[in-house]
């Protein structure tokens, strides 16, 4: 019997503060972007919130304002993995490790967060972010190797 293959939607966003460092969160020794999978009763805006909210607490806020990319990967014989990312503002209040997910949350400088992050699509995703937010550039989709 053929193996029907899986699309596994992700959300991730690039959140920007006042001088434009990024967020960023380390979880099992690896630096992410917050964000995660998209749950098949959630919309993405709703995925994005409660992911934000598991890995860095409730008590700060943010402003999500554009797609900034969607970015393909497809691997013959894999299942698709589809990943949004979002940019926004930081607004007030102070991101924390919130759970087992994050155990350690920090802003960085937008070429640091490039160079902490392994993932091309998260890397590419800060550039894009960064692209629409403050160089008035539309959103890209992407396919990525």
């Amino acid at each position: 019997m053929p193996r029907h293959h899986r699309h596994l939607l992700t959300i991730h966003a690039v959140i920007f503060d006042s001088q434009r460092y990024v967020l960023i969160g380390r979880s099992r020794k690896r630096w992410k972007l917050p964000g995660g999978h998209v749950e098949a009763n959630q919309s993405l805006k709703e995925a994005l919130a409660a992911e934000i909210v598991e890995e860095t607490g409730s008590g700060w806020k943010y402003r999500i304002e554009a797609v900034a990319g969607v970015y393909s990967l497809f691997k013959g014989g894999e299942d698709q993995r589809v990943s949004v990312i979002a940019a926004g503002s930081y607004v007030s209040g102070s991101p924390v490790a919130a759970s087992d997910e994050f155990e350690e949350v920090r802003w960085a400088t937008m070429n640091k967060a490039m160079a902490m992050l392994k993932r091309p699509r998260w890397v590419r995703g800060v550039r894009d972010a960064y692209a629409v937010k403050f160089k008035g550039r539309a959103a890209r989709l992407r396919k990525l190797k």
